[in-house]
C-alpha cells in the first residue's frame, strides 16, 4: 500500500469554515479601528488648522473682533476659510498640485471650512464649529 500524505476534503472544509468564522468575528473590529484612526487623524488636522489660524490671527490683529469674558466663539461673526490660510501661506495643502487640504475620513476638500478667529483677553483664539462635535 502506498503511503498517501495530504489533507482530506473534510479537513480542508473544516479549515475553511474555521477561517471564515475568525474573519467574520475580526472584520467588524478591524473596520472600527480604521474608522477610529481616520477620525483621530481628522481631529489632528483640525487642531493644526486652528493653530495655523491663530498664527494668522496674530499677524492680522487689526482684522479680529474682540469678545468679552462671558462671550463664546458662537457670538463671533468673523470667519476665514481654510483656502485663505493656504493662499496667504499660513498653512500648507496636502495636495500641492490641486492646492487642497483633504478630510482623511472621505478624501473631500476642507478648503471651504470656516474658522472663527477672535481676540479674547488679548489672546487670539480659533475654532472650527463644524468639527466641535466630532473632536471633543
Amino acid at each position: 500500500m502506498k503511503n498517501k500524505s495530504g489533507f482530506t476534503l473534510v479537513e480542508l472544509l473544516a479549515i475553511i469554515i474555521i477561517l471564515g468564522i475568525i474573519t467574520a468575528l475580526a472584520a467588524p473590529n478591524i473596520i472600527k479601528l480604521f474608522t477610529s484612526n481616520k477620525t483621530t487623524l481628522y481631529c489632528t488636522k483640525i487642531t493644526t488648522l486652528e493653530t495655523d489660524a491663530i498664527k494668522w490671527g496674530e499677524d492680522n490683529l487689526g482684522l479680529l473682533p474682540t469678545i468679552s469674558g462671558s462671550e463664546t466663539y458662537n457670538s463671533v461673526d468673523f470667519t476665514i476659510k481654510v483656502q485663505r490660510l493656504i493662499d496667504e501661506g499660513a498653512t500648507k495643502p496636502d495636495d500641492r498640485e490641486l492646492n487642497l487640504i483633504l478630510d482623511p475620513r472621505d478624501d473631500t476638500s476642507l478648503n471651504d471650512v470656516e474658522i472663527k478667529v477672535y481676540l479674547k483677553n488679548n489672546k487670539v483664539y480659533a475654532k472650527i464649529p463644524s468639527a466641535i462635535e466630532i473632536c471633543e
